[in-house]
């Protein structure tokens, strides 16, 4: 089938939208950029909030691991000496983890850029060429390296997210390894897109009608039996979020305290000094 691009071009002080609004064209961006605009982004033209969210298939869970051969276990080991991990860029979470860990805790991960994604990040750890990844979701590594978690080949250091997976109880939250409130807030907010996913949305300006019905169909499908075993033949993990529930889960990241942006925007300000 012939694929359909469009790009949403919206005057975000009327909630107008110049692309389709039937509600047949639907986004499905990376869960970070809901972020962005908070950070001072320039690039970043839209107000996350304003986006008509249907849903997603999965909470996920974001992971720092590191191949088990490289002997790095724990965050006292990555304080020893330098640690390559796999990046796609300067400005993506993988080097945006790493860099904040050795700001607020003293690690010496050296974030390698240039991999096209995280299939070439899992092969370079796999040879040796780094010795972890600091963004890896635990749903990605069930889908396509099962054998990491049966075989024990990777040691997980720390969950990315906001909430702890149900199968990794004893592995700490990025947010356990804040010394007071406001390293805490600013931790939370910069994990709190994993909550969402892989978020799909409508453009602002479709009809209230028609969001409730691709919210309901979204629903169904996230519980049909066939869904769910084609689901489960391929290892992917089924954790839905409701368009209701992101749209709320949006609204508390955008609401966040300026100090708390301005001050993680001030610490990422730094790490983009240091990348380029």
């Amino acid at each position: 089938s012939r694929r359909r691009h469009t790009r949403f071009k919206c005057d975000w002080s009327s909630d107008v939208c110049s692309s389709d609004l039937d509600g047949t064209v639907i986004g499905m961006p990376s869960r970070n950029l809901l972020t962005e605009p908070l950070l001072g982004n320039e690039q970043a033209k839209f107000e996350a909030l304003k986006l008509n969210y249907v849903g997603s298939v999965n909470r996920e869970t974001g992971l720092c691991s590191m191949w088990r051969a490289s002997g790095v276990s724990t965050l006292e080991d990555a304080k020893k000496a330098e640690i390559p991990v796999g990046s796609t860029g300067a400005f993506s979470v993988a080097s945006v983890f790493p860099k904040i860990l050795n700001k607020l805790f003293g690690t010496r991960f050296k974030p390698v850029l240039g991999y096209p994604d995280s299939a070439a990040i899992g092969m370079a750890m796999e040879t040796g060429e780094v010795k972890g990844y600091c963004s890896f979701p635990l749903s990605a590594i069930r889908s396509a390296r099962p054998q990491w978690l049966t075989l024990k080949q990777i040691n997980i250091l720390l969950q990315l997210t906001t909430r702890a997976h149900p199968d990794l109880p004893d592995t700490p939250l990025l947010m356990d390894l804040a010394t007071n409130e406001e390293e805490r807030q600013v931790l939370k907010l910069i994990s709190a897109p994993t909550t969402i996913g892989r978020p799909i949305f409508a453009a602002p300006g479709v009809p209230a009608e028609r969001i409730r019905a691709l919210r309901d169909a979204f629903d169904r499908m996230v519980r049909d039996p066939a869904f769910l075993e084609a689901a489960q033949r391929e290892n992917f993990d089924i954790n839905p979020v409701s368009g209701e529930e992101m749209q709320k889960i949006v609204g508390e990241i955008t609401a966040s305290p300026k100090s708390i942006t301005d001050k993680l925007a001030q610490i990422i300000g730094g790490i983009e000094q240091n990348l380029r």
